[in-house]
């Protein structure tokens, strides 16, 4: 699978560039200067841009490659202007600002010539921001002059092409400076991101700033790059993770999933889980669940075994009779899918701690089952279950909200921050839902899923992938693999869907007959 680092790993890898493979960063820097210049003429040609490029450089070495970059084009002749949005560092970055001096184009500096640089910017054709780059600390505090011209930048018709990361966007994480607790930060329409590819620019809210992500080689050698700071990008690869059938096979090789999901008003859930297991390649699925649910799944699936258990007369599972009636069952389980469309009554949350107290296989628990765990009460039980068993959780921000006791903004701005902290405080892998679904478990090991498509923000979508991933978890692939697989699948079906029936007509039950298509794509490729 494709590889994603964050800051520190690029700090450390130009520490060992230098010190041990003698690859200075002025090599660097040029290099860089030659990947960006390249990239500055494609773009020239396929947008048909004619005007002035404008070169925006920080203080550090990004700005050194946006001075790297000017001298480059100044000595070859080509319109441009450069502003420097701070005055630039000792070291390389003064070194290519007074050599660009010397050749008779003196930078800008923004905050002495704050009205002629804001017309450079509205009048350019091509900006190029070289203000921050992978070094950038979201958490640091921004001034009026950054918002300013992050402002200016955005607002021009210019094409934007930022160098290695969009200037305000953390290469770590995603997450976006704030100013006044309004984002702030450079929104690209391309970023050429150097050598090391950067988890920022593939997770949200980064990736919605970076534009078309263009990875440019600087002649890094790969034995400089960190081995232990990385974070994968879930692609085609995850085929690797499915083990290969054998002939002599049968039904029990390939385990057994139980589903506790859907409640007579959310009888959806209960079926749409169902499919998604069993297009998992699960050998056998047993689901259970009241009348009304088992009524229903009955005339929408064919496969699974149905253990029907009873009602209170006021309409609740009746726990106690529904625990016993799930025990005779339990043992032969190779996973467990709990919470799809359960509701928040008593006897169905009697049920579900039952469930995990007993279990002793992987369980994966999603949308009410995670909401009645949202309390100190809850939490413990879920810890105490992770330490005995693997347990996965896929919630959607707002459940992952409830959980952490925190705002969806919260969770939304620091998106694999908080799949990475709460998969190490509870113990859990978290498979953290929507645009760049974020999967952490509590070893540090961290993915991001780059298929899908707004088209699948709708209800029942998070059942079926929560069956799907409990089909490949109930196969004894490790879990962390198991949901790689189904996440990365279940967003590629829904790609498949997309090309047919667009997004807004796309239905979770559309995807499910092509689960299997996007598997076999891995396969023909």
């Amino acid at each position: 699978m494709h590889t994603l680092y964050g800051g520190a790993a690029v700090k450390e890898t130009d520490r060992r560039c230098e010190n041990e493979y003698q690859l200075s960063v002025a090599a660097l820097m040029s290099n860089a200067a030659d990947g960006l210049y390249q990239r500055i003429h494609e773009i020239r040609r396929t947008h048909q841009l004619s005007g002035e490029t404008v070169i925006v450089c920080g203080s550090g070495n990004n700005g050194g490659d946006g001075y790297a970059l000017a001298l480059k084009m100044k000595e070859k002749g080509e319109n441009i202007q450069v502003i420097a949005f701070a005055p630039p560092a000792a070291g390389e970055p003064s070194r290519y600002a007074i050599a660009l001096a010397r050749k008779g184009l003196e930078p800008a500096l923004y905050a002495n010539n704050t009205n002629v640089c804001d017309q450079w910017l509205k009048q350019a054709a091509l900006i190029v921001d070289c203000i921050f780059g992978s070094s950038f600390d979201t958490s640091r505090p921004v001034y009026n002059t950054f918002f300013r011209v992050c402002g200016e930048i955005n607002d021009a018709s210019a094409f934007v092409l930022s160098a290695d990361m969009p200037s305000g966007v953390s290469a770590d994480d995603g997450s976006v400076a704030l100013y006044h607790d309004i984002p702030c930060c450079v929104k690209a329409d391309a970023t050429v991101c150097f050598g090391l590819d950067k988890v920022g620019l593939h997770t949200y809210p980064g990736a919605e700033y970076a534009g078309d992500v263009l990875l440019e080689d600087i002649g890094i050698p790969p034995e400089a790059i960190p081995d232990n700071q990385k974070v994968f990008l879930l692609d085609e690869e995850v085929a690797s993770y499915l083990p290969k059938r054998k002939l002599n096979t049968h039904k029990g090789s390939y385990g057994r999933a139980f589903l506790f999901c859907g409640s007579p008003s959310m009888t959806g859930a209960a079926v749409l889980s169902a499919k998604g297991a069993l297009r998992a390649g699960v050998g056998l699925v047993s689901c259970a669940g009241v009348p009304a649910v088992i009524d229903v799944l009955r005339n929408h699936v064919l496969e699974p075994i149905f253990c029907t258990v009873g009602e209170t007369m006021s309409g609740d599972m009746d726990a106690l009779g529904a625990c016993a009636r799930m025990d005779e069952l339990l043992p032969k389980q190779t996973a467990i899918l709990a919470g799809c469309g359960i509701g928040n009554s008593i006897g169905y949350g009697k049920v579900l701690v039952h469930l995990m107290q007993k279990a002793s296989c992987p369980f994966i628990i999603d949308a009410d089952g995670l909401n009645m765990l949202a309390s100190e009460t809850g939490l413990s039980v879920l810890q105490n279950t992770a330490k005995r068993i693997p347990v996965m959780i896929t919630p959607p921000p707002a459940e992952m909200a409830r959980l952490m006791d925190a705002t969806i903004q919260e969770v939304q701005s620091t998106r694999m921050a908080a799949a990475k902290v709460f998969a190490r405080q509870s113990g859990c892998i978290v498979v953290l839902k929507g645009a760049g679904t974020v999967i952490a478990d509590p070893e540090g090991r961290c993915a991001v899923n780059a298929s899908g498509n707004p088209g699948m923000a709708k209800g029942g979508m998070g059942d079926l992938l929560a069956g799907f991933i409990t089909g490949f978890a109930a196969q004894e692939i490790e879990p962390f693999k198991a949901a790689c697989i189904g996440v990365y699948y279940h967003g590629k079906a829904g790609d498949i869907a997309k090309a047919v029936l667009g997004e807004y007509s796309l239905l979770p039950h559309d995807l499910e007959t092509l689960l299997g298509k996007a598997i076999a794509h891995s396969f023909k490729a």
